[in-house]
């Protein structure tokens, strides 16, 4: 056989017994002729229209594509969320500033604007009401509604009665009182205070100055409060009955009246201590409590004990303690 045909045949020969091969085993399939080659057509161009106010591209059919798998801010593997342009980033959360110094006896104690029987120099806060039952009063009663009209300035209204030789007398009050000065840590306050007793057609004043400051800097924990006042009244001269006191007029006359006062403790319970003195120009009397004070956010109660007493040049009177108690409530 010529070189040339064994060379030719030979091959078709090899891919022949190659393709029965693969037809006998099972399961097999033929190829498929191949076809053609063709030059692949060009891809369609194709609209979009832009969403407004959005970067998200609509195919011409109308359908959105799907959205992008969002994770939860705030777990362990969150992502914080993306801000379109032009908008303002979300707030961040600032804790508020903790009240100091005479702020912080305000929020804690609502009896704080006063000892027991005398006002300290710290104000009710703006557009506060606070109402205020002093009980007995010699012996008596009092209730008096104080409204905050600034942070440095309040009003106050009251009504009581007094019982003395088994008659009961109302009384009527009516009072303020306004910082000259204010710090953080203390402040120094005019007051006064009108009393009429309606039964009597008795009358009287009591104006002054008060100071106060904290003696443990911001908490303010510790409170020394001194007052130097005037009392203008004739409710003295229509009890004297001696014939000592005949040099004595019965003209309206001034009395001074200096005290002190200390509030000390924590955030519920407080010491509280006040002396007060009156000098006049017969005699002298003087007037000393003692006692606790529970505070809460919206009240507090006072319960101690008051004795005091009266001298002169003739005689010593002591007074034997008398427990009187107090109620403040902010409303």
């Amino acid at each position: 056989m010529p070189r040339a045909l064994v060379l030719t045949v030979v091959p078709s020969l090899l891919v022949a017994a190659a393709s029965s091969v693969a037809l006998a085993q099972p399961g097999a399939t033929p190829p498929a002729p191949a076809a053609p080659s063709a030059a692949p057509a060009p891809a369609a161009p194709q609209e979009t229209d832009a969403l407004p106010d959005s970067n998200v591209a609509v195919s011409e059919t109308g359908a959105l594509p799907p959205p992008a798998p969002r994770v939860a801010y705030g777990g362990p593997s969150s992502v914080a969320p993306t801000v379109p342009p032009g908008a303002a980033p979300p707030p961040v959360a600032v804790a508020a500033a903790q009240p100091v110094g005479l702020a912080r006896l305000n929020a804690e104690d609502p009896a704080g604007s006063r000892a027991y029987l005398f006002p300290t120099a710290a104000t009710e806060p703006r557009d506060s009401w606070t109402l205020t039952v002093h009980q007995p009063i010699a012996p008596g009663g009092h209730f008096s509604l104080t409204r905050g009209l600034t942070d440095r300035l309040e009003a106050t209204v009251g009504l009581g009665w007094v019982v003395d030789a088994d008659e009961a007398a109302s009384v009527l009050t009516l009072g303020g009182k306004a910082q000259l000065i204010r710090g953080t840590r203390g402040a120094l306050a005019v007051y006064g205070s009108y009393v009429h007793t309606p039964d009597t057609d008795d009358d009287a004043g009591l104006f002054g100055l008060v100071a106060s400051t904290c003696l443990d800097g911001d908490d303010c924990h510790v409170l020394v409060s001194g007052h130097l006042s005037a009392l203008i009244s004739d409710l003295f001269h229509d009890e004297l009955d001696c014939a000592d006191c005949a040099y004595y007029d019965d003209d309206t006359d001034a009395t001074a009246v200096v005290g002190g006062s200390l509030l000390m403790g924590g955030r519920t319970t407080k010491l509280v201590l006040e002396l007060d003195s009156v000098n006049g120009d017969f005699q002298e009397e003087h007037a000393v409590y003692a006692g606790l004070r529970f505070t809460g956010r919206r009240a507090a109660f006072d319960a101690g004990l008051i004795a005091g007493g009266d001298e002169d040049d003739f005689s010593d009177l002591e007074v034997a303690p008398t427990l009187f108690m107090a109620l403040s409530a902010r409303l």
